[in-house]
């Protein structure tokens, strides 16, 4: 069972309110707000922490990074963080 757990957007960025359970929803999610339309946005599939990630980057800005908890060849837990204070000290780290 997939949960999408924690979007954190320290009240200054777009998140979830509650945690998403189950593959169909958090696909469905996570499709919907991938689709959102912002110019120049590039997607680049990265390790953060050591775990599988994706970063969405607009003119060398970190907007934000989507971490993925995998067990065995599933995705068990999806971690969105759009918060700016915290996307901060990440940038620095890789970008």
């Amino acid at each position: 069972r997939v949960l999408f757990r924690s979007a954190d957007g320290g009240g200054e960025a777009a998140a979830a309110r509650r945690p998403v359970h189950g593959a169909p929803r958090v696909a469905r999610f996570l499709a919907g707000w991938m689709s959102r339309d912002v110019p120049g946005v590039r997607v680049v599939v990265t390790e953060v922490n050591g775990q599988p990630g994706v970063l969405g980057i607009v003119d060398r800005q970190l907007l934000v990074a989507v971490l993925l908890d995998v067990m065995g060849d599933r995705i068990a837990t999806v971690h969105a963080v759009a918060n700016p204070d915290k996307l901060t000290f990440l940038a620095g780290q890789l970008l």
